[in-house]
């Protein structure tokens, strides 16, 4: 036992794949006066969150989203501010947006590290009750942003906790199991960061072997809560995109190592057209990482490299037009 906890400790501090993205950043000040924001706590039942609801200054009630961040200790303003940039983008054209932290993060209570991908859909089904609450959210008119592994979290939503949302968007979602998408992420992040395909194998190997030694002991580990891949390894989630039969838009970045869209968009597409879904679009765009920020590789390396010299986040043009004129065009909101 002294052994498995020793190795359990050893890989709780691993860099497993570089599947967890780069530490949050506080939301910056906003530039406009042309929505409000205000603070709220959710009780979910089993913990409290705590989140930003941006709310249009048009008259209520208005179509809300909630941005479902991606892994690990991810806050409601995502890396670099991403999921604040898109929900300020979003409420000035007249959709609320929900940012929330996720369990043991900034305001909100429990422990991402503990928590299954069965839990955070639960979070984020109360959340839509939250919203259905507020006399200043339309009720019928909520959907989902999920974004990397939220993009997991969305369709399970759906499929097994909440009958009310109208639509989906999702940003890098992997139609792998998580097991896969970590390897090949790690695969994709060595090759572009300039390793020989010896070097590739050997790195993907090694992380193979870490994997199988988590699911090998994964009792004791999650008992422990050694590491957070106890809790969700064997994800996969493919019959929750089976049963995916509401609106969908499914965006992609070319150079994305993290969830590669020539891997991941057959697999989606195969699942939603066994879900019988007959309103999906999936669109890639070129040279872009994992963030929808213009790249010329895509690896995690290099985003921090870009955003030491271009002094700010950009998106890739046309990113958030096309997730504001999709959504709008679901709940029927004429500009």
């Amino acid at each position: 036992m002294k052994n498995l906890i020793r190795l359990l400790i050893i890989l709780s501090t691993a860099s497993c794949g570089r599947a967890t993205p780069p530490p949050s950043t506080p939301a910056p000040d906003s530039a406009t006066q042309a929505f409000r924001a205000a603070e709220v706590t959710i009780d979910t039942g089993a913990v409290t969150l705590a989140g930003t609801l941006l709310l249009p200054l048009n008259e209520p009630p208005a179509p809300a989203v909630i941005i479902i961040p991606g892994s690990g200790a991810a806050t409601r303003n995502g890396s670099w501010n991403m999921y604040r940039r898109i929900g300020e983008y979003l409420v000035q054209r007249g959709i609320a947006v929900l940012l929330y932290d996720k369990r043991g993060v900034g305001g909100s209570s429990g422990d991402w590290k503990s928590e299954t991908f069965d839990e955070r859909a639960q979070d984020v089904a109360a959340i839509v009750e939250y919203l259905q609450s507020r006399a200043e959210i339309d009720p019928t008119r909520i959907g989902l942003i999920g974004h990397s592994q939220g993009a997991y979290i969305a369709p399970l939503v759906v499929a097994d906790y909440s009958s009310d949302v109208r639509f989906v968007v999702l940003l890098a979602g992997s139609g792998e199991k998580v097991w896969n998408q970590i390897l090949t992420n790690e695969r994709a992040e060595s090759i572009g960061n300039g390793l020989n395909e010896d070097e590739v194998d050997e790195r993907v190997a090694d992380l193979e072997g870490q994997l199988q030694f988590i699911q090998n002991v994964q009792a004791p580990c999650r008992f422990l809560k050694a590491h957070y891949l106890c809790f969700v390894l064997d994800y996969d989630p493919a019959p929750a995109l089976q049963s995916l039969t509401v609106p969908t838009l499914a965006l992609y970045a070319e150079l994305d190592t993290q969830v590669p869209p020539d891997v991941n968009i057959p697999l989606v597409e195969s699942a939603l057209e066994t879900a019988g879904n007959d309103d999906y679009t999936v669109h890639t765009f070129e040279r872009a990482n994992h963030w929808f920020a213009q790249a010329e590789i895509g690896t995690t390396t290099e985003m921090r490299e870009l955003m030491q010299s271009r002094g700010g986040y950009q998106f890739v043009t046309g990113f958030l037009e096309r997730i504001g004129d999709w959504i709008k065009l679901q709940v029927s909101i004429i500009e």
